[in-house]
């Protein structure tokens, strides 16, 4: 009997998603991506689609470098978000996107990373929002959104949820808290 000659670690890749990507940050970009993209209405009849999602992928991934690199606390953090939110606000330019789509986008991009184990992630992890959807706001019971998450357009609105669970999960860092919420949800729903 023979015996396959792929390794673990290209197995793991596979899982990964790594396996045909060698930029764990485009891939990250682009999983993050997915998980909004049913949520622009009519993206896929704009002439520009493809000029808008490569300039929001560049956008996103110079934010990524940039972030990494800083000297980072909360309140600096807060504020480099709410400026990348805006600025893919405004790539998308006419074709409507949201505060809720940007936060998705920018914070799937880095939960993803961090389950790449993407270790230059580690110098904000601490620090980084969690991804909020319908999901999300159906675990936590948070009741003061008075929109779904997709159409929220009030930055304040937004971080006041990230502050929130900040403090009703203060003993851990907050994705973390997100992603064993979710498991924890995904499993009882099976």
């Amino acid at each position: 009997m023979r015996k396959s000659v792929i390794t673990t670690e290209e197995k793991n890749k596979w899982w990964n998603g790594t396996l045909f990507e060698d930029d764990v940050v485009e891939l990250a970009i682009g999983k993050a991506y997915r998980d909004l993209m049913r949520t622009i209405r009519g993206f896929a009849s704009n002439k520009n689609n493809n000029v808008i999602k490569t300039n929001a992928r560049e956008s996103i991934k110079k934010y990524i470098e940039y972030i990494v690199e800083c000297n980072m606390n909360q309140e600096l953090f807060d504020k480099l978000h709410r400026e990348q939110c805006y600025k893919l606000i405004e790539i998308f330019g006419e074709q409507e996107f949201t505060i809720g789509q940007a936060q998705k986008w920018i914070n799937m991009t880095f939960k993803n990373l961090h389950l790449l184990e993407y270790s230059r992630i580690d110098a904000v992890y601490e620090y980084c929002h969690i991804p909020i959807d319908s999901y999300m706001l159906s675990i936590t019971k948070y009741s003061k959104l008075n929109t779904s998450w997709s159409k929220l357009d009030n930055y304040d609105d937004y971080l006041e949820y990230q502050k929130w669970f900040r403090e009703k999960y203060k003993d851990e860092i907050p994705l973390d808290a997100e992603f064993r919420l979710w498991l924890e949800e995904v499993k009882k729903r099976k």
